[in-house]
């Protein structure tokens, strides 16, 4: 048998693959952006705590959504947030949450999964970005570049999980948050996370701002 492969002059090559519907191409640099309708941090509540609880009740208020992170985020609550100062005039958001451990997010073991920890993980560090955000700066959570998760020890259904999130970094165009999941009432460390994420280019493309001070 031979195998004879051959390269398709231009006017031949493959097509590229087709957009999905809520992607459109930017005309100026080529790049995507996500088009529709989604959630963002109201930014004209300044309790960073009624901010965040604001984009939780947005799960919590619609029945029809059941996308992946539907019933951890109807499971979620958010306990704490506050700004903390640092070296060099700089400042970092803290936030806690809090989550049941539901059976929906477990594995055949009874424990919870290590996708829903990642995903956890995920949505709690985005919601940590809430207090930095004001309008064309981040009220849109932004989409992920690198999330790195470390499991430390397993997680039964029924506990009830302490995330504990920082926001390190963020810029016009990066950010940079990082979480660790305690048992909230042995406070063992179950897992870590560090999470890298990049603003949508309808967050960018205005002028550059400053990080706020708050």
């Amino acid at each position: 048998m031979v195998l004879r492969i051959t390269c398709a002059s231009p006017k031949h090559r493959r097509p590229s693959l087709p957009r999905l519907p809520h992607q459109r191409r930017n005309p100026k640099t080529g790049g995507m952006r996500m088009t529709g309708n989604p959630k963002t941090f109201d930014t004209t509540l300044s309790d960073p705590v009624a901010r965040i609880q604001k984009y939780i009740d947005t799960y919590k208020n619609d029945a029809t959504y059941d996308g992946c992170e539907a019933v951890l985020m109807r499971n979620i609550r958010v306990i704490a947030a506050d700004t903390v100062p640092s070296k060099n005039d700089e400042w970092m958001v803290r936030v806690v949450f809090e989550v049941d451990v539901a059976q929906q997010l477990c594995n055949p073991m009874h424990n919870m999964h290590g996708g829903a920890v990642a995903l956890l993980a995920d949505m709690a560090t985005t919601m940590a970005a809430a207090p930095a955000a004001r309008e064309g700066f981040w009220e849109f959570g932004g989409v992920s570049r690198t999330l790195s998760v470390t499991f430390i020890k397993p997680i039964p259904r029924g506990t009830t999980a302490r995330v504990e999130c920082t926001l390190l970094s963020v810029g016009a165009r990066l950010s940079l948050l990082r979480c660790i999941i305690k048992d909230s009432v042995s406070h063992a460390l179950l897992a870590t996370a560090e999470h890298g994420k990049v603003a949508l280019f309808a967050q960018v493309e205005k002028k550059r701002q400053e990080p706020p001070k708050l």
